[in-house]
């Protein structure tokens, strides 16, 4: 648990939901504070929960150190026109933590309907700052960070608090669940300064291992700001304190790039031409280079968003892989007519090679000094010269089809996604020879980190050793594990649908961190980790922490 405060009142800001008076389900936000009395002394967690079955729809605080005995208090709910509510809350103690809960105490001026448990309402304790959000999802074990407008200016905001321990059926390692203590921690040391190398491609680098460059991103995080851009959002790419992200439109996109420690507009938007409402980014060189979902290649100067070139990539007409740029060069794969990888030069946009594959869609090329390395439907794989775009080898199978996916490159291996004919196993490649070497399971990249591997398959994360391909534990969270799993500083990071952040000791799974970002995340690479922070995309949602 993150720290809390030792204080005689607790302020809860309050978001309410009721039922119309014609029995239509309405929404209604409610800004305002509940006053709730707790002893002298007791120490309050900023938590908030409404039970999985719905059963404890309202509002549900944790409030430590006071005697296990009940303890009543008077609140009251006031918003600018006049009080809405008021009744009485009881701290209840289960299991040596006190559960302050408060239901049936509100009601709508005018709406007699109202409900009275507040259905679905959320709240989140906090100590005195007025805060509103809104909480729409199904019922659940919930701490959201604020969420501004997307008209509004990026807030500062408090942490999101770590979620408690996950249930017994939450799987850190195959037999044993996390049972982190119910005791709130001491206060954590102030952190350092953010600092760490960037992201400048899908999966955070070249090679696409997920792995962060040099950061000291540790858990607990703390919430710095967040945007609404009001459409679901890609992976951004980050260098030089600058996160650039592709916001879709109905046709075309635009790029908007902010300031990476306070979320200030830096430049943008930027239109991105091209007849899609598709694009993504990969930086190199003081550069963002983004690719159309029709295949217009653009350079924009990082610092200022002033258009260096753009190019029609010949040939294709369907691009669906996000772009690799280093070294001065930008690596991308097209299809439409079989396929084709580009290389195209960073500086000019002039076109340096091109060579014909027999798929073009999805995968990302990993680049390395000496390969580019592409990955299509039926393991229909490839290793190109970096340099003249040359075949060194081709994986293939007996099948071949439209689709691809990025093949991450770990320790001399590459581990292609896609499934082969007969088997529906995925294999890992030798780098040098394209040889079989092994097999895996994940349904989206896996990330790295020296000898360890770490792999999302069927909602369960799995973290592995290498070397002798053996299983060290297993984590399923509360359900709906999405993300491509990173890792930085030790730590791996993934996110679920419903809006759940956690962050795992990457040798033993334990949970060092969780909590909600207060969105669902629908993206499945919406986690990136650089220059010391991590930016989460969330539906329409921007969030950075560090």
């Amino acid at each position: 648990m993150r720290s809390s405060r030792r204080i005689a009142l607790a302020v809860i800001l309050l978001t309410a939901f009721a039922v119309s008076p014609g029995g239509a389900s309405s929404t209604q936000e409610v800004s305002g504070r509940i006053r709730l009395a707790v002893p002298q002394g007791a120490e309050i967690a900023r938590r908030a929960f409404v039970s999985s079955d719905g059963s404890q729809n309202g509002l549900t605080g944790f409030v430590f150190g006071v005697d296990p005995e009940t303890v009543n208090g008077r609140f009251e709910l006031r918003t600018s026109p006049g009080t809405l509510g008021a009744g009485e809350a009881s701290i209840i103690f289960y299991d040596d933590v006190i559960v302050g809960t408060v239901c049936a105490v509100f009601s709508i001026p005018g709406d007699e309907h109202g409900s009275p448990c507040g259905t679905h309402a959320i709240v989140t304790l906090e100590t005195g700052v007025d805060v509103p959000f809104l909480y729409a999802g199904r019922a659940r074990e919930s701490n959201p960070p604020p969420r501004p407008t997307p008209s509004s200016s990026p807030t500062p905001t408090t942490s999101p608090t770590p979620s408690p321990s996950p249930t017994p059926t939450i799987s850190p390692t195959p037999t044993t669940s996390p049972s982190p203590s119910a005791s709130p921690s001491p206060s954590p040391s102030p952190k350092p300064v953010p600092s760490g190398g960037p992201a400048v491609a899908y999966q955070m680098t070249p090679v696409h291992d997920g792995l962060a460059p040099a950061t000291n991103l540790a858990p607990p995080l703390v919430a710095a700001w967040s945007r609404d851009l009001g459409v679901d959002l890609a992976y951004p790419v980050v260098a030089d304190g600058r996160i650039h992200v592709v916001v879709p439109e109905q046709t075309g996109t635009t790029l908007m790039t902010y300031d990476l420690a306070t979320g200030e507009p830096l430049w943008g938007p930027e239109d991105i031409d091209g007849n899609w409402g598709w694009a993504r980014l990969a930086l190199d060189g003081g550069r963002v280079f983004a690719i159309t979902g029709d295949g217009l290649l653009s350079a924009f100067d990082a610092e200022d968003g002033s258009l260096r070139w753009s190019v029609d990539l010949p040939v294709q007409h369907s691009f669906s892989a996000p772009p690799t740029a280093t070294g001065g060069v930008v690596y991308v794969g097209g299809a439409g007519s079989g396929g084709t990888v580009y290389a195209v030069s960073g500086s000019t946009g002039e076109l340096l090679w091109t060579q014909g594959v027999s798929n073009g869609d999805r995968s990302s090329p990993t680049v390395t000094a000496d390969g580019v390395f592409v990955a299509y439907a039926c393991q229909q794989t490839y290793r190109l010269d970096v340099a003249t775009g040359e075949v060194v080898w081709h994986h293939s199978t007996g099948c071949s089809g439209g689709g691809g996916a990025t093949a991450p490159l770990h320790g001399g291996k590459l581990y292609d996604l896609n499934s082969g004919y007969p088997s529906a196993e995925q294999v890992v490649l030798d780098e040098a020879t394209g040889d079989e070497v092994g097999t895996f399971v994940a349904s989206q990249p896996p990330a790295f980190d020296g000898d360890l591997g770490f792999f999302l398959s069927a909602g369960t994360l799995r973290g592995k050793r290498l070397s002798t391909d053996e299983t060290l534990w297993s984590f399923a969270g509360h359900g709906g594990l999405l993300t491509a799993p990173i890792v930085a500083n030790g730590h791996v990071y993934v996110g679920s649908d419903d809006g759940d952040l956690w962050v795992l000791d990457e040798g033993t799974g334990e949970v060092a961190w969780s909590g909600d970002v207060g969105a669902p995340i629908t993206n499945g690479n919406a986690l990136v980790a650089a220059e010391g922070y991590l930016v989460v995309t969330a539906s329409s949602e921007l969030l950075v922490y560090h």
